[in-house]
């Protein structure tokens, strides 16, 4: 993981310094400038629109008892996109773009998916994600006023991931 982050702060740096010469070169140094400092402005102010959108999507989902899974990630990838554009770079400014901009960032988002379920597929021994709902019976608070552990409310449990949201399984 060191090694990632080392070349990822040195070599795209790195490259962004390159590109941004070689294109200074072709247009010149002010034009270069203001190519930067656009994207970054341009960049930034989608984000906060895609962003707002997604958290009233989050928002939505949550009112009718669903669990925002998708438009959480999409999130994530706004949040990291927005952070990429403020980056000076073209590099950075391209993937950026494709984080926030509506047509890519789901294409994005499946990638980021089947990434990390192929992830905890791999590393399913150290850990577990499936929650098994238990109802306990019992009293619901231990005579202090606060809820017990055998509270029917309080889910206990371990598992694995399944890959499915509450949605695909209402859908079936």
């Amino acid at each position: 993981m060191f090694v990632r982050l080392l070349l990822l702060f040195t070599v795209v740096p790195m490259l962004e310094l390159l590109l941004l010469i070689h294109v200074g070169g072709i247009i010149g140094l002010i034009p270069t400038l203001f190519l930067v400092a656009g994207t970054g402005v341009l960049g930034v102010s989608i984000a906060k629109m895609q962003g707002f959108l997604v958290v009233n999507r989050i928002k939505n989902n949550l009112n009718q008892g669903q669990i925002p899974t998708d438009n959480m990630i999409q999130g994530i990838l706004i949040l990291v996109g927005g952070g990429m554009l403020l980056t000076p770079g073209l590099i950075t400014d391209v993937l950026g773009f494709s984080f926030i901009l509506p047509f890519s960032r789901p294409i994005i988002a499946k990638l980021a998916q089947k990434y990390f379920k192929n992830y905890i597929d791999k590393n399913k021994d150290s850990a577990s994600f499936q929650f098994h709902y238990s109802n306990y019976s019992g009293n619901s608070n231990n005579g202090n006023g606060r809820k017990s552990y055998d509270d029917p409310d309080i889910i206990n449990g371990h598992g694995e991931f399944t890959g499915e949201s509450r949605k695909d399984k209402d859908n079936e």
